[in-house]
C-alpha cells in the first residue's frame, strides 16, 4: 500500500497536491491519502482533522510496518526522525528558507527532488542526503495555447496559490506602481486562484483603489483557458522547488514574466521571458513596461515550438513507477 501524507490535499492549493493526484490516480487500487481535511482509500472518503490524521497515521504506521509512505510535506517527517522505516520517501515539492533543521537527521531517508535546485539546496543542509531527481510533469493542451486579442487592452495574468510565498501581494504593488507610470495604457490585471488569505479581505484591500482594473477569477480546473488572452502571465513568487505554472506557461506561448530564481532561469535567451529581482516590487513594475514594449516584437517573431525541456505528465508518472518498483514491498 501507497500512502501518501500531506497537510492538506484539495487540488486547488498547489502543485504539491496535482502531483499528489497524479499519482495517487496512477496506482489507485493499491494507494492512500492522510491529509488534515480527508483521508482517501479505494473504498471511501472519510473527512478528517488533525488529530484524526494523526492517529490514521500512526496506526498505519504501527499495524502495517510494510507499507510505503511517500510524505509530501515536513510536518509527517517528524516521526521518521525515530522511526527507521525502509519504506518511506520524502517528495521535496519546494525550497524553504527556513524549515530545514529536520534535514539534519534524515540521512536514512530516501528522498525525491522535484528539480535539481532543490537537490542542490536540501545538499547544502546536509551534503548526506539520498536524492533522486525526478522532475515535475509539465501538462500539454494545444486547445489553452496562448491567443492574442488585439483590443488595444495589455492585460496581465497570474495563476496559482493566494499566499504570500507566491508573491502576490508583490504582483499587486507593482501593478499599482505599473498604473500609476504607464496611465496611457489600457490595462486590467486577472488573478486565478485560491489559497489561505482571506477573500474578501484580499479583494477588499486590492480593489480599494483599482476596482476597475482587476478582475478576481477564483480558483479554475483550467487556468490557461481562462486566461488564454492574457498578454503577460506574471510569477512573482519568492521561492519555487519546480514553478508548475511557469513552465506550462512556456509550454503554451505566453509571454512571461518571472522571478529571478534559479529553477526558472534554465534558458534566458528567450524573447518572450523577462526576469525582475526578487521581492522587488519597483522592478516588477519595470520590467512590466519592458515586456509591453517588446510585445508586438515578440508577437511577430513567434513563439518557438520547444522554449525548455520538460517531462510530460507520462514520463514523470513512468519515473515514479520505476521508483517505487525500487522500494521494497510497496504494495504489502
Amino acid at each position: 500500500m501507497l500512502v501518501h501524507l500531506i497537510n492538506h490535499s484539495a487540488e486547488n492549493l498547489g502543485g504539491a497536491q496535482k502531483i499528489l493526484k497524479l499519482i495517487y490516480d496512477d496506482n489507485e487500487e493499491h494507494s492512500k491519502i492522510i491529509s488534515f481535511d480527508y483521508i482517501k482509500d479505494k473504498s471511501r472518503q472519510r473527512r478528517s482533522n488533525y488529530l484524526y490524521a494523526a492517529l490514521a497515521f500512526f496506526s498505519d504506521l504501527i499495524r502495517k510496518h510494510r507499507n510505503t509512505f511517500i510524505i509530501h510535506h515536513r510536518i509527517f517527517l517528524i516521526p521518521f526522525i525515530f522511526m527507521r522505516n525502509s519504506n518511506s520517501i520524502f517528495i521535496c515539492h519546494n525550497i524553504f528558507p527556513s524549515k530545514n533543521f529536520i534535514f539534519k537527521h534524515l540521512t536514512h531517508l530516501k528522498i525525491i527532488a522535484v528539480s535539481s535546485e532543490v537537490k542542490d539546496y536540501l545538499h547544502t543542509v546536509n551534503p548526506k542526503l539520498n536524492i533522486t531527481v525526478i522532475p515535475n510533469g509539465v501538462s500539454v493542451n494545444e486547445a489553452e495555447n496562448f491567443e492574442r486579442n488585439d483590443n488595444g487592452t495589455f492585460k496581465i495574468g497570474f495563476i496559482g496559490r493566494l499566499a504570500k510565498e507566491k508573491g502576490i501581494y508583490l504582483l499587486l504593488e507593482a501593478f499599482r506602481a505599473f498604473i500609476a507610470e504607464n496611465q496611457h495604457v489600457n490595462t486590467e490585471l486577472h488573478i486565478v486562484g485560491s489559497g489561505e488569505l482571506d477573500p474578501q479581505q484580499f479583494e477588499n484591500a486590492a480593489l480599494s483603489d483599482l476596482s476597475n482594473k482587476i478582475t478576481f477569477h477564483g480558483y479554475s480546473d483550467a487556468p490557461f483557458t481562462l486566461l488564454k488572452h492574457v498578454d503577460l502571465l506574471v510569477v512573482p513568487s519568492q521561492f519555487e522547488g519546480f514553478g508548475l505554472v511557469y513552465y506550462e506557461a512556456l509550454e503554451r506561448g505566453h509571454m512571461v514574466l518571472a522571478s529571478n530564481l534559479p529553477v526558472f532561469r534554465k534558458k534566458t535567451d528567450d524573447l518572450g521571458v523577462e526576469f525582475f529581482i526578487q521581492n522587488d516590487a519597483a522592478d516588477l513594475a519595470h520590467k512590466m513596461a519592458n515586456c509591453r514594449d517588446k510585445q508586438d516584437l515578440w508577437i511577430t517573431a513567434g513563439s518557438p515550438l520547444k522554449r525548455h525541456d520538460f517531462l510530460t505528465i507520462d514520463d514523470m508518472l513512468s519515473n515514479y513507477k520505476t521508483f517505487l518498483e525500487s522500494t521494497p514491498n510497496e504494495q504489502a
